[in-house]
């Protein structure tokens, strides 16, 4: 890849960049351990196949230069499709319905736990989760990286009623 491309994420012999066309997964042993937003000039990899996703197994990776942080594009769970794999997404004010299954309007999608993430809420939380997605023979799902409860308002405060006389 001639192409300077950023780091989205890793966590073990998962990395995933994006250039301004596309994410790709990159899955093997890398030199060093990333961040999000460096950037690696002159990858050089195989494309592959794994259970219907394509990705890359690196041949050579290039030294890592700081660069600016990727930020989740934000998008409805009924728009996390096959097309979406290895996008770096967020997903707003969805609900909680287990560890494995988050829902929203009637859709529901699955959830694998690749970066080791927990959530200490209860079924039925409205929560914003940041992701990678994923597919797995066929199946679109998402790697979560963080999820988190959806706090509204504030404390609020009792108000007085003040009857007058007419």
């Amino acid at each position: 890849i001639k192409n300077a491309v950023t780091v989205i994420a890793q966590t073990g012999k998962y990395l995933w960049i994006k250039d301004a066309s596309m994410s790709m997964l990159v899955y093997g042993e890398a030199p060093a351990t990333y961040t999000n937003g460096d950037q690696l000039t002159g990858l050089v990899a195989t494309v592959t196949t794994y259970a219907g996703a394509t990705q890359l197994t690196p041949v050579e990776f290039p030294e890592a230069v700081a660069g600016t942080p990727v930020e989740p594009t934000v998008m409805a769970l009924a728009d996390v499709t096959a097309e979406k794999v290895h996008q770096y997404i967020k997903l707003e004010k969805v609900i909680y319905l287990d560890g494995t299954t988050l829902g929203d309007a009637g859709e529901t999608l699955a959830m694998f736990d690749r970066f080791s993430t927990t959530y200490e809420g209860e079924a039925e939380d409205e929560v914003n989760v940041v992701a990678i997605v994923g597919l797995y023979n066929g199946n679109v799902q998402v790697y979560p990286i963080s999820i988190e409860k959806v706090v509204t308002g504030g404390p609020t405060t009792a108000v007085d009623v003040i009857e007058t006389a007419n």
